[in-house]
Parts: structure tokens; sequence; C-alpha cells
């Protein structure tokens, strides 16, 4: 809700076509890396800590960060005083944001869905082996000893609990796997990076891509005229003020029954409850901060399909139903999820065939007129 208020009266799009002085800086400076580095192993602590040992918080499996983004504003307040009392020694805003994107890209690598899931698996096939499930002569034998761990010993402590990683034999257990793993993960980040190279110029430049995500800690860290608007926009707090207050209420209300709770959602269901309608099932209508505040920053199209698509997967429920479908998983909506991504993909690349022949040609040594003078990397390494 703060970022939809300081949205709607500034306009993000706008204030990134029309930069800040501060904005002829564009290098990346080595004290900027060095304070990421040192941050880093900070917030990809607190983030497997909450993830995977405690089960509470999942920052992770959001579109921003939120652990990310609490340090960077503490980052950017420590910078003000920075800013008033040793002007000097003070981070500019490519520095701020090249700290910010450190944070960003290590907290993914290190989250939910990514390295979590594969150092969470790789003793999973050796523990959970039974001789009813009979896995020891089943597969085992596909299983490559370099990227598993295999010592009942070195398991029993990483399932059970009780115990440290800082031991010689868990140590010993887990490195030669952990370190093959991370080769890996370092070879299908790099191939990321050199697709980035690849498409950007499409994306940015031809097609103008609004990148929603990397509004906020451009607008957070962004200054005009002395100071940061960001920080002094009013709706910003009332949007900030009426989100912290809901949420103070509720979780106040979680640990004190007894204290009113504002409720945010409701579920139509119990309107719905002979056929076809109840063919529906779960029809929740809620008032989210968190999301409403997303949404802002969301193109509209997008926006749109959201909640389009849910209304006609309930309609599709409803037809069903109507006409005696009676098939598990109807109407299959991971399928056409997954039919979706596919389609947006072949568009992708239906919309950068031109493009991206030309950059085939630069990359095998032929005329093309592709240039990659800018670029970070050449497209033939690419």
């Amino acid at each position: 809700m703060a970022l939809a208020g300081f949205r709607t009266v500034h306009g993000i799009e706008e204030s990134m076509k029309h930069p800040t002085k501060n904005d002829s800086k564009s290098d990346v400076t080595l004290r900027a890396v060095l304070i990421g580095l040192a941050l880093v192993p900070i917030n990809v602590y607190i983030v497997v800590q909450w993830e995977t040992v405690w089960n509470t918080q999942y920052p992770t499996t959001m579109t921003i960060f939120y652990n990310v983004v609490f340090t960077f504003l503490s980052l950017i307040l420590l910078n003000m005083l920075l800013k008033r009392w040793l002007p000097r020694i003070a981070l500019s805003q490519q520095e701020l944001l090249t700290v910010y994107t450190m944070l960003f890209l290590a907290v993914c690598v290190s989250g939910h869905d990514f390295s979590q899931s594969i150092f969470c698996t790789l003793g999973t096939a050796r523990w959970s082996a039974t001789p009813e499930n009979d896995w020891a002569n089943l597969f085992w034998k596909y299983l490559s000893q370099r990227l598993t761990v295999n010592d009942d010993q070195v398991l029993f402590g990483f399932y059970t609990g009780e115990s440290t990683f800082y031991t010689a034999a868990h140590i010993k257990g887990w490195l030669e796997p952990m370190v093959w793993w991370t080769l890996f993960l370092s070879v299908v980040a790099f191939t990321m990076f050199c697709l980035n190279i690849i498409i950007r110029r499409q994306w940015i430049e031809k097609e103008k891509l609004t990148y929603p995500l990397v509004h906020l800690p451009y607008e957070m860290s962004r200054e005009g005229n002395g100071h940061h608007p960001f920080f002094r926009n009013k709706l910003l707090w009332i949007g900030f003020g009426l989100a912290a207050g809901i949420n103070l209420i509720n979780g106040t209300t979680f640990l004190f029954p007894v204290f009113p709770q504002i409720p945010l959602g409701y579920n139509l269901n119990v309107y719905f409850t002979e056929r076809p309608f109840n063919a529906m099932g779960n029809f929740p209508v809620q008032f989210n901060p968190f999301a409403i505040g997303l949404a802002f920053a969301i193109p509209l199209d997008l926006l749109f399909s959201c909640w389009f698509f849910f209304l006609l997967w309930k309609a599709e429920r409803v037809v069903g139903s109507m006409i005696g479908v009676n098939m598990p998983g109807y109407p299959f909506v991971a399928q056409q999820v997954f039919g979706g991504y596919l389609g947006i993909g072949i568009v992708v690349f239906w919309l950068g065939r031109k493009p991206i022949w030309q950059i085939i040609k630069r990359a095998i040594g032929t005329k093309s007129d592709a240039d990659d003078s800018d670029e970070p990397m050449k497209y033939r390494t690419a």
C-alpha cells in the first residue's frame, strides 16, 4: 500500500526516466562489493533458518524478498546519517543498488526453490531406503557417489537433529557433494547471465519491458534536492500506517484472542451450496495490504490475467458440473498454467527471432547488425 501511494503521486516510471545527478557515477565500486559480501552471509543464514530449520517465514517464495528490503532500508538510513555527518564516505545510489542486487541474487540462490531443494535431498535416497521399498536395489546404482551423501552416521545427525555440522565426520561427508553441486549451480547461474546478455537489448531497448521489481529499490535509494522523496511522501506513510496497523492489531489478536480482530477476507463459498455452483469450491475474497502494494507495480494486463483466469477456472468448474464432468484434477489448472508459460515462451522467441539471428551471426563471426560493444560480455562468449 505504501508503494501504491508513492507511485500514484510521483509515477515510478517517470522518475526512472529522469535520473539524478548521482547517476553519473555508474561504476561498481570495490567498497560496495565488500559491503555486499559482508551482508550476504547474514541474509542467507537468516533465510535458511526461517525456511528450512524453523519453518516460520518464507521470504523467497515472494517476488520481493522482505529480508533484503529491510537490510536495504537499514543501509539507506545509515547512509543518510553518513551524508549528514561524513558526506565524503557516503554511498551513492549506484553503490546502494549494487549491494541490493548482490543480496537479492544471493538470497534467491539460497532460497526455498533453489539450493535448499537440492541440498536437503542429497541423502534422501539413502536415508529413506527400507526393505519394503527396495530402493537400494532399484536405483542406488544409478546415483553418483560424488553427488549424494551416503554415510548413515552423517545422515542420522542431519535428519534427526540434536547435532552440529561442524564435526570432522560431518564436514567430510558433505564436502564433496556440496562442492560438485556448487559448481553445477554456478554454471547454471552463469548460463542465466549469458542468456540475459543475449536478450537484454531486445527486452529493454526494443520491447521496453518495465521490470517492476526494480522500482522499489530504485525509488528508495533515489535522491532529489538533497533528500529522499520516497520517504517524504505523505501517501506512502498513510499506506504504511494502515498496513502496519492492521498487522499489529491482528498479530495481537493471534497472541491474545480476546483482542478484536480486523477481518481481511471472506469466503464466498458459503453462498454457493447447491449444484452446479458448489463445484467452484473455495472462493476467497481478501484484502491483503502486501498484495495490494505489489499490485501497483504490476502491469495492468498482467493484473487482468490474474483475476480473469481465476474466475475462468471457477466458471470451468461450474460448467463441468452442469454437463457431468467427473474427472480427477478437472479443470487441470496446472496443465493450463504450463500451457500458458509454453505459449509465452513461443511468443518471446518469435518476437525476438530477428535480433537473435543477428546475435548468432555475430557469434559465429559473419556479417551482422548486432552490436555488443556496450554489453558486459561479447555475444560470442555468451
